[in-house]
């Protein structure tokens, strides 16, 4: 069985992660953090060890020019193995969640549920970056703004989230270089990663990460073979259809076959009767 507690935290470009890293750990340097141009300061997988729980920092999977670096970055840190304690870092765009979060979440949960682990409540999501107006409706936001957790029957969706929180934007750490959270956010986000049950993945496990492109030509396949499969079904309902109606036709005498064609009577011509090409007199 997996040993030792990892952290592994996975989000979208600018969204704060390494920040939040800095601050779980307790300290300033391990993970960068600060302004941004163009793409996120995380290029790679980077996981440090601190007071014996491991840590690792991932790359977003947003940015389209490192997409398949940050795939195999975050295959990478799940490849670490542990008790892995998963944390999705969100940020909030018009009053939802941001259509890319939603595809980061569900292409790593998706990721393990392949290689069998159950996700089911065995992840937590933070909401980071909040403005005061969004921070004012966030139990609206987190309960309304994620499709993929919501399900018409409880207990049956496979990607029932932990728990989920808001963090507000402090503006003593936005945008600056490796800062940390105050020490009561801290201890807030600390005791709600600490509120989920981890899951356990045995070092060296390996998980697909498919590229958005290769989830889309998936999906594309998958649909023109069950449009095949749909279209080979009709035609064999007809056939059978046919064949049945051809049968019932024969059995009832319905059907008229070249034996059974009524013979051609021929017209009475009365005493002269043509034989041959001559003509008799009976």
């Amino acid at each position: 069985m997996p040993v030792g507690e990892h952290i592994v935290v996975v989000g979208d470009p600018g969204a704060g992660k390494s920040t939040l890293l800095s601050t779980l750990c307790g300290r300033t340097g391990l993970f960068k953090s600060g302004i941004s141009v163009g793409r996120g300061l995380t290029d790679r997988l980077r996981s440090e060890v601190v007071d014996g729980r491991l840590y690792s920092d991932t790359p977003g999977l947003n940015d389209p020019l490192m997409e398949q670096a940050a795939a195999d970055a975050i295959a990478g840190a799940i490849q670490l193995g542990g008790n892995i304690k998963l944390v999705f870092v969100l940020t909030v765009e018009s009053g939802r969640a941001r259509q890319s979060n939603l595809d980061t979440i569900q292409r790593v949960l998706d990721a393990l549920i392949e290689v069998g682990h159950d996700v089911r409540g065995r992840y937590t999501i933070l909401f980071n970056k909040m403005t005061p107006d969004e921070m004012a409706i966030s139990d609206v936001l987190l309960s309304e703004s994620i499709p993929l957790l919501h399900t018409s029957e409880p207990g049956s969706n496979p990607y029932e989230v932990g728990k989920m929180l808001a963090i507000p934007r402090m503006s003593s750490v936005a945008d600056v270089q490796d800062k940390m959270l105050p020490p009561e956010l801290r201890r807030e986000v600390e005791g709600v990663i600490e509120g989920v049950p981890a899951i356990p993945i045995l070092k060296g496990t390996v998980v697909c990460m498919d590229s958005l492109e290769q989830r889309h030509e998936q999906a594309v396949r998958k649909l023109e073979r069950s449009h095949h499969e749909d279209l080979s079904q009709q035609k064999q309902k007809i056939d059978a259809d046919h064949e049945a109606r051809l049968a019932a036709g024969v059995r009832s005498g319905g059907g008229r076959t070249s034996s059974s064609s009524p013979r051609r009577r021929r017209k009475s011509q009365g005493p002269w009767q043509s034989t041959g090409g001559g003509v008799c007199h009976s």
